[in-house]
């Protein structure tokens, strides 16, 4: 009986832009089944968990390293009225599974994790025509929000497969009661995932700056 489960949320991230934030955000309806390729830099491998990742960009068209970093530190991803975020992660997990009742329990067979994960991270239109120094600059800050996005990336995924191997264990004596135990299993499992990206959003230089 397979159950799907969307974890809500987006990282916004401000990587040496702050204050640091997380806020969320679903795929749309029409994004959760499209086969999405994968990164460059690609995700984890993990058996049973299955992960279609895209990246996508938004342009900065400013004249000058300066000015690329005063708009990335007034930068609203999902809107003005949403917190400042300079790159963006959102994701939808889904599990599932099958019950088989056999020998007066009800176990978990065949259980697979489904995953689809959108980065958005910024791209600086003219860098080719900027002095060494700037395109120099600029790869810094290019890398440092593009790894601090793969690192909430990888989070959704770890706690995937966690999911996988929790879920994968579990039994009960009717179906109706493992299907409520799994609905709590899953909860945690949200509850702790938006705690992990949370804590890593903590860890990150609170702003952008020219030097950095």
């Amino acid at each position: 009986m397979p159950m799907a489960w969307y974890r809500v949320s987006a990282v916004a991230l401000l990587v040496l832009a702050g204050p640091l934030v997380v806020s969320a955000q679903l795929l749309p309806p029409e994004e959760r089944g499209r086969s999405l390729s994968s990164a460059e830099a690609g995700p984890p491998s993990i058996p049973g968990v299955h992960v279609r990742s895209v990246e996508e960009f938004y342009e900065l068209d400013e004249p000058t390293l300066t000015q690329v970093v005063e708009r990335l530190n007034h930068t609203h991803l999902e809107g003005p009225d949403a917190s400042r975020s300079q790159g963006l992660t959102r994701f939808d997990i889904r599990p599932e599974w099958n019950a088989v009742a056999r020998g007066g329990r009800c176990r978990v067979r065949e259980v697979e994790v489904f995953v689809q994960i959108r980065v958005t991270l910024p791209r600086w239109s003219p860098i080719a025509g900027q002095p060494a120094a700037e395109q120099g600059g600029w790869s810094n800050i290019e890398q440092a929000i593009q790894q601090h996005e793969y690192r909430h990336r990888d989070l959704v995924i770890l706690a995937a497969a966690d999911l996988l191997e929790s879920i994968g264990d579990l039994e009960a004596q009717e179906c109706t009661t493992l299907r409520q135990v799994i609905a709590r299993t899953l909860s945690v499992s949200d509850s702790r995932l938006t705690a992990a990206h949370a804590e890593l959003d903590r860890t990150a230089p609170y702003r952008l700056a020219v030097g950095d």
